[in-house]
């Protein structure tokens, strides 16, 4: 079983989802050259399967059940967090 880490670019938007090997592990979301970025440790042999995640802001209410949380991202020098989290299939 090889693993390596791919990188996938986030838009900040209400909802997302991306094509993922089968049990690939978040590793960080961060920012990198201006762009937000999902960092994953995949099997490429796997099976792709779909990811849900959604970005919540701090004092943001969801009703939306949310798992793991991804990370976590300032926008306009801190003025805005944003958290990004999984949602379960």
């Amino acid at each position: 079983m090889t693993k390596v880490v791919w990188k996938y670019p986030v838009p900040l938007g209400p909802s997302l989802s991306f094509k993922m090997p089968r049990g690939a592990e978040v590793l960080d979301v961060a920012r990198q050259h201006g762009d937000v970025q999902l960092w994953a440790l995949v099997d490429p042999g796997e099976e792709m399967e779909t990811r849900t995640f959604m970005w919540l802001g701090t004092g943001h209410v969801t009703d939306v059940p949310v798992t793991r949380h991804a990370g976590t991202i300032m926008v306009d020098d801190g003025a805005f967090v944003f958290h990004l989290f999984e949602v379960p299939a």
